[in-house]
């Protein structure tokens, strides 16, 4: 931060762009954990359920979405 000492504005695109690097980043954690914590073999009696899958599977499919259109949105205000 003292890089960019006295210059809020260059601070708030550097918080940006870090909120979009997770964005991107958050797909990547999440659909291996939805596979490990899916598999039987690996996870013994504690696997998820048939239900639980469809459910978390809906739900990263929507998150991803979200975060594209995000990262889409971002990138388009950045450059005016």
């Amino acid at each position: 931060l003292i890089i960019f000492k006295g210059n809020a504005a260059k601070i708030e695109e550097l918080l940006v762009f870090s909120q979009v690097f997770l964005s991107i980043a958050l797909p990547f954690c999440l659909i291996p954990l939805q596979l490990a914590t899916s598999n039987k073999d690996l996870m013994g009696p504690f696997y998820n359920k048939t239900w639980v899958n469809i459910i978390s599977w809906t739900l990263i499919i929507i998150l991803s979405i979200l975060n594209v259109y995000l990262i889409v949105q971002t990138f388009q205000e950045l450059q005016g």
